[in-house]
């Protein structure tokens, strides 16, 4: 009896030993709030009650994100990415080794991928409930509703390409964009414009020296704070 209880107490002082690791590793931010305007909410699996996201908040993997009327949020994602989420939207990012994955259960959302900053075979995927779509070094936003009792996502090309997955496999070239209603995607049509949805211009107090749409919208990395050592700004934005 006395080496089984040592064995039970060695065997319970290693699993202690050995579990912060994957603690640390589900606690490490996928994202953080580079702008924020109205009310935006979070929902985290380990807290009960919605959170109110604030200003320069980390976001976190399965963090689900939610615009009220007449909001705005703006996320960094790893120093690769700017997602701007419109008001009356929710989503989800989820990331695995060489994917990030943002989920948009309903509303519409922008998303500019810098290129320069993906590694060899990295990916972005924007999912809705009807359609899936990769995107690398991209702008194009993403809108997703329920019309008529139909789940309707439209994806635009702004710069750079889109391939669309599902339900089908479309490469959109840009100025182009695609309507998938229900579990039917349409033939590619003319890009919408941005309207507003994804981030192409200095934010406020700031100038970008160089032009060009991914690059402006890279000066939202000026708010990053310092604890995110790992996603250094490009030089236009570090000596502003």
């Amino acid at each position: 009896m006395p080496d089984a209880r040592m064995r039970s107490r060695m065997l319970a002082t290693l699993l202690v030993a050995l579990s912060p690791l994957p603690v640390l590793a589900q606690t490490q931010p996928v994202g953080v709030v580079t702008t924020l305007t109205g009310q935006v909410t979070l929902a985290r699996t380990a807290v009960p009650e919605p959170l109110i996201l604030k200003f320069r908040d980390d976001v976190f993997e399965r963090d689900r994100i939610s615009t009220a009327e007449k909001s705005i949020v703006r996320v960094l994602l790893g120093g690769k990415a700017i997602v701007t989420v419109r008001e009356l939207s929710v989503l989800t990012i989820t990331e695995e080794p060489g994917r990030a994955t943002i989920d948009l259960t309903s509303g519409k959302i922008g998303v500019a991928v810098a290129k320069q900053r993906m590694r060899p075979g990295e990916s972005l995927e924007i999912r809705t409930p009807n359609a899936v779509a990769a995107v690398r070094g991209t702008v194009i936003t993403a809108e997703t509703a329920m019309v008529a009792g139909t789940q309707v996502t439209e994806y635009d090309v702004q710069s750079g390409t889109l391939d669309l997955l599902a339900p089908r496999p479309e490469v959109l070239a840009p100025g182009r964009g695609i309507t998938v209603s229900g579990l039917t995607a349409g033939v590619p049509r003319a890009a919408d414009t941005i309207g507003g949805a994804v981030t192409v211009l200095p934010l406020s107090g700031h100038r970008a020296p160089v032009p060009g749409v991914l690059k402006a919208s890279y000066l939202a990395c000026a708010h990053v704070p310092h604890h995110h050592a790992a996603w250094p700004l490009p030089p236009y934005a570090r000596k502003q």
